[in-house]
């Protein structure tokens, strides 16, 4: 018997909470095609998505959203007794969206027959037992669960161990189709493209969930990091500074320690890779006003800002260490876990070292900076922000990854890379970094490791985990070279902050 497939035209359906002594929710209404093209546009905007079943594995093929009439996930949650005519049966993959963390599905409407439960923002396959099995499901929020006996490594921080910009292949000038291979969320037809960020981000991607930006390329769990482990959380949130980590809540979740000691409490937590404090220092908004600056005419950035660089470091050095120690809280009476602090790469070259020496800066495509400024993040502020994490990760007794020249010679408009073009070149002479785009994708994604670079540092990591517990340095292998021959080096603890 042939298998059945989902309509042609994607769907939202809206359903309402399950009341108390309900079983179910309520349809409130279902549409298809293009008359579903608002209301789905006003979900995603309220950020009241709930769950996007998908056809095939990996997050393909045709989808069904369902939304909520009222907010996100709670522990009540939301029961779908009958996944539809064009879902049911047919769902391979699936995404969770707004503290949607837990899908019991089963294999008959009502909630009956076979059940599996999945836990986390995106299954991208749901295995032998319910693949096209899967009529109808609960979704609510509740704590991850692990099973007896499992080793776990946690990524916590902000947007440089989440995965942002994980959605890229380099970078490509072409706003269209595939953006010449570049764009990882792309699927083609002849005739037109559909873009899902979900496909790399899950539910946390902006479009629709919370702005998290995990990518499936992240760090800690990407395409080479073969950490020893039997599984990798990644906690780390796009955006997130030292409180967010410690103790408020941010984008809708609780603090990433609370979020640790639930997974501390049910396995062996082996590596704690923490990546921190350059939301404290405003990266972000140094980056956007540099880019502001060079567009307007109004002269480089750096003598601007570093004076409050300068001025925030000792309070942020702090924060770190603060963070340290209620890491260790969280971890509780477990022992012989690695606590990893990592710096961070530098997306942008020298002035000198970029495609772009001897023209007009208006010529320079993604990287709208003076070189004046370019020359200041690579050889001050980063290696400044380097050498204040290595003295906290020294006064506070745990490891340190310096990832500061992890892209070097691969940063965006690097002389030694070239953008994408029809060829699709891959990652020995792509762009490690995403470049500052107005047209593509979501603004937060700019100036972050993209796929390539973040393969590059899971390599970083692995190689790291397996040695001996201590200060580490991590370089790539030089133009022409892929982003797994990263070589990591031991380097001296002894940290020459400025302050």
């Amino acid at each position: 018997m042939p298998r059945p497939k989902m309509t042609a035209e994607d769907c939202l359906t809206v359903l309402d909470p399950v009341k108390p002594g309900q079983r179910f929710s309520r349809v409130v209404s279902r549409t298809c095609g293009q008359r579903a093209e608002k209301p789905l546009a006003e979900a995603k905007q309220a950020r009241t998505l709930l769950l996007k079943v998908y056809e095939h594995e990996q997050l393909r093929g045709n989808w069904e959203v369902y939304s909520s009439s009222d907010g996100s996930c709670d522990a009540s949650g939301y029961g779908i007794r009958d996944l539809g005519h064009t879902a049911s049966t047919t769902t391979t993959s699936f995404v969770m969206y707004n503290n949607c963390t837990q899908v019991t599905a089963y294999q008959a409407t009502d909630f009956r027959g076979l059940s599996e439960d999945y836990y986390g923002d995106r299954v991208v396959n749901v295995g032998l037992k319910m693949n096209d099995r899967i009529s109808s499901v609960r979704l609510k929020n509740a704590p991850r669960r692990l099973p007896p006996g499992e080793t776990v490594a946690v990524a916590m921080g902000d947007s440089y161990i989440s995965g942002e910009g994980g959605r890229w292949n380099g970078n490509s000038p072409t706003g269209d189709l595939t953006r010449n291979g570049s764009d990882r969320a792309a699927t083609c037809t002849i005739l037109s493209c559909d873009y899902d960020p979900a496909r790399i981000y899950g539910g946390t991607t902006a479009d629709g969930g919370n702005g998290c930006h995990r990518s499936d390329t992240a760090e800690i769990e990407g395409r080479s990091s073969g950490l020893p482990v039997t599984t990798r959380v990644n906690l780390a949130c796009s955006g997130a500074e030292t409180t967010h980590v410690r103790n408020t809540t941010f984008k809708g979740e609780p603090p990433q320690v609370d979020q640790l000691a639930k997974i501390a409490a049910q396995a062996q937590v082996k590596y704690i890779v923490l990546s921190i404090g350059g939301n404290d220092l405003d990266f972000t908004g140094i980056i956007t006003d540099c880019v502001r600056r060079y567009a307007i005419g109004l002269g480089p950035c750096n003598d601007l800002h570093q004076p409050n660089v300068d001025r925030k470091l000792a309070d942020v050095r702090a924060g770190i260490a603060a963070t340290i120690a209620d890491i260790r809280t969280a971890m509780g009476a477990q022992s012989g876990y690695r606590i990893i602090l990592q710096s961070y790469p530098s997306p942008l070259p020298r002035g000198s070292e970029s495609r772009f020496p001897d023209r007009p800066d208006s010529n320079r495509r993604g990287c709208p900076f003076y070189g004046a400024d370019e020359d200041w993040a690579r050889d001050r502020l980063i290696p400044q922000i380097s050498e204040n994490l290595r003295q906290v990760a020294r006064e506070n007794n745990v490891e340190f990854l310096d990832l500061r020249n992890a892209l070097e010679r691969r940063e965006v408009c690097g002389r030694d890379t070239r953008q994408a073009d029809e060829q699709n070149p891959g990652d020995t002479v792509s762009e490690w970094a995403r470049d500052i785009s107005f047209f593509q994708g979501h603004i937060q994604e700019d100036a972050h490791p993209n796929a390539y670079g973040q393969t590059a540092l899971g390599n970083c990591l692995q190689k790291m985990a397996v040695l001996s517990p201590g200060f580490y340095g991590c370089d790539n292998g030089g133009p022409g070279t892929s982003a797994t021959a990263m070589t990591v080096r031991p380097i001296p603890p002894q940290a020459r902050a400025r302050t």
